[in-house]
C-alpha cells in the first residue's frame, strides 16, 4: 500500500462513520461514509486485479464512481489515466496510444474507437467497461497516474506521477487549509480529470477527514471546457453550501457577479482557491470587498499541481502566494522560474533526470517569499526600447473590464503595444483601455487598438485549447495597420 493510501486508511479507521463523499451514483444523489467508501474501493480493486489490467483510461463525469475507481486503481497497483471530456477525438486517440491503456471505464462510445479491438465486459461500479487491445506503453517506473496536459499545440503530453508526488502536494495543501476549512464540504466545480480538482476534491478532503461533493458538470453549470451556466452554479451553491471550491479566473468572475446580486451565496465559503491563469488584481480586490475568501495559487502538472498559494494568514493579493512546504524555487537571470522538491517522474518515455525543473514561466519572488507569475518565457514581448513585457500580465489586468475580456496584446519589436479586442462597442473599449492604462507602467501601456466585431475565420489565431498563437497574431495585426487607432488620454 502506497504512502497516500496509508494516510487515507488511518483517517478511515479514526472516523469510519463520517461522511466522505456526496455525489451522483447510478443517477441518484447518494452519500458514502469513510468506511463505506474504503470498502467499495477495496471491492473494486479486487475486480481490477482479477481482470489483470495494467492501465485504466477513465472518461467520466464527476460523481462517486470517479472517486472510488481512483482509489481502487491505486489499491490494485493499476495506473489511472483521467480523460478530459473536452479532448478532441485525435487527442483521445493519442492519449490511448501513448499510455497503452488496456481497460476503458466510463463514458466511452464504441463508434469512437473504430480500429481498436474492443470487448465489452460487466460494468465496474456502475460504469460501462471495455477491454481494449493495446500494446504495453513504456510508462515510467512507479507511475501511479498519468495526467495529460492540454498542451499549447495539438497533442497533449502525458505526465507520469508517482503516489509520492500525489501525497506530498496533497498533504502540503491539507496542512495549509486545515486551520481555515474546519466544517462544511468541498464542492468539485472543475472536472476531476483536471489534476488540481482531482487533488483538492478527493485526496485533500480524505486526508483532512472532511467531506466532498461530487456533481456532474451539468449539475454545477459547467459545459465542456469553456461554457458555464451561472444560474445552475447558483443553485448548486444554495443547495450544498460548500466551504471550499477551486475556480478558474473566469469562474471567479461569475461568482463575484452572483454574490453581488445575492450576498447569501457567498457566506458559506471559508476558502476559494483560484488557479489555471493569472487573476486580474481588480477582480480579486472586488471578491475581497464582497467578503469572498479568494486566494490565488500557481502550479503545473510537472510538479504534481500546486507549487504556491495564498492563505488567509499569508496573502499578497497580486501574487500566487508563498511556496508550499514540499517545494523550493529559484529564478534565473532571465526571470524564469525553476522548481524542485516534487518533480514528476517525467513524460511517457521521457524521464526527468535533473533535480531542478525549468517551468517556462516568468516570475518574481519578493522579500517575503511571495511568488508572482508574470507570463511565459516564450511569449515575452520586447519593445523597440528594449523593455520586456509579458502579454499575459497585461491581458489578466484587462479581464477586470467587461469590454476587454477578449483582449490580446501585440507589439513585439514596436515602439508601443497594441490591444486587439473583439467587442460591439468601440466607445466602451476605448474608455476601458484608458482606465486600464492608468494602472499600468508606461512601458506596458496600450497606445493603439484594433477593435473588431469578430476574429477572421480564415486565419489560425488560436491553439486547440484556446490560447493565442502569438506570432500569428503579430503578423495578422501588422496586416491590419490601416484599421489600428490611437488611444487618447
Amino acid at each position: 500500500m502506497n504512502v497516500l493510501l496509508k494516510a487515507i486508511e488511518h483517517v478511515v479507521r479514526a472516523q469510519p462513520n463520517e461522511v466522505a463523499f456526496t455525489g451522483v451514483l447510478n443517477g441518484e444523489l447518494a452519500t458514502l461514509s469513510y468506511q463505506q467508501f474504503w470498502q467499495h474501493a477495496n471491492d473494486v480493486s479486487q475486480r481490477l486485479r482479477a481482470l489483470g489490467c495494467r492501465c485504466i483510461a477513465l472518461r467520466e463525469q464527476n460523481g462517486l464512481p470517479w472517486a472510488v475507481i481512483d482509489i481502487a486503481a491505486q489499491l490494485a497497483n493499476v495506473v489511472l489515466v483521467p480523460v478530459p471530456h473536452f479532448f478532441s477525438d485525435s487527442q483521445v486517440a493519442h492519449l490511448l496510444s501513448d499510455s497503452g491503456a488496456d481497460l476503458l471505464i466510463g463514458d466511452w462510445h464504441v463508434n469512437d474507437l473504430t480500429g481498436h479491438g474492443i470487448e465489452s465486459i460487466a460494468p465496474i461500479y456502475g460504469l460501462s467497461a471495455m477491454r481494449i487491445a493495446s500494446e504495453q506503453s513504456e510508462l515510467l517506473p512507479e507511475t501511479c497516474k498519468v495526467t495529460f496536459t492540454s498542451g499549447s499545440t495539438g497533442q497533449p503530453k502525458g505526465v507520469c506521477l508517482s503516489a509520492d508526488n500525489l501525497y506530498r502536494v496533497s498533504q502540503s495543501l491539507a496542512n495549509v487549509v486545515r486551520p481555515t476549512v474546519n466544517n462544511g464540504a468541498h464542492l468539485a466545480v472543475l472536472p476531476l480529470a483536471t489534476l488540481l480538482e482531482n487533488i483538492t476534491a478527493i485526496y485533500v478532503p480524505l486526508l483532512l477527514g472532511q467531506s466532498s461533493v461530487l456533481l456532474s458538470g451539468a449539475q454545477v453549470g459547467l459545459k465542456g471546457s469553456s461554457q458555464f451556466d451561472p444560474a445552475t452554479f447558483a443553485t448548486a451553491l444554495a443547495t450544498h453550501r460548500p466551504s471550499s471550491v477551486v475556480l478558474t479566473p473566469a469562474l471567479l468572475e461569475v461568482l463575484v457577479a452572483l454574490v453581488e446580486r445575492t450576498p447569501e451565496l457567498g457566506r458559506c465559503f471559508q476558502f476559494i482557491a483560484v488557479g489555471g491563469a493569472r487573476v486580474s488584481s481588480s477582480v480579486m480586490a472586488q471578491a475581497h470587498r464582497l467578503g469572498l475568501p479568494a486566494f490565488q495559487g500557481y502550479g503545473l502538472s510537472e510538479c504534481a499541481s500546486v507549487v504556491s498559494v495564498n492563505t488567509p494568514t499569508h496573502t499578497s493579493i497580486d501574487s500566487a502566494g508563498q511556496v508550499l512546504e514540499h517545494q523550493q524555487v529559484r529564478i534565473d537571470e532571465q526571470g524564469q522560474l525553476w522548481v524542485t522538491g516534487n518533480i514528476a517522474l517525467g513524460y511517457i518515455r521521457e524521464p526527468f533526470t535533473e533535480q531542478w525543473l525549468a517551468t517556462g514561466d516568468l516570475a518574481q519572488l519578493d522579500e517575503h517569499g511571495y511568488l508572482t507569475i508574470t507570463g511565459r518565457v516564450k511569449n515575452q514581448l520586447i519593445t523597440a526600447y528594449g523593455r520586456n513585457v509579458s502579454p499575459e500580465w497585461v491581458e489578466a489586468e484587462a479581464h477586470g473590464f467587461a469590454s476587454l475580456r477578449s483582449l490580446v496584446v501585440v507589439g513585439d519589436g514596436e515602439k508601443s503595444l497594441t490591444a486587439v479586442v473583439v467587442h460591439d462597442s468601440p466607445a466602451d473599449v476605448m474608455r476601458d483601455l484608458r482606465l486600464l492604462n492608468q494602472g499600468l507602467p508606461d512601458y506596458a501601456q496600450l497606445k493603439h487598438c484594433l477593435c473588431l466585431a469578430d476574429y477572421p475565420q480564415d486565419r489560425p489565431l488560436w491553439t486547440a485549447n484556446g490560447k493565442p498563437l502569438r506570432p500569428n497574431f503579430e503578423q495578422w495585426a501588422n496586416d491590419q495597420r490601416h484599421s489600428i487607432i490611437t488611444i487618447g488620454q
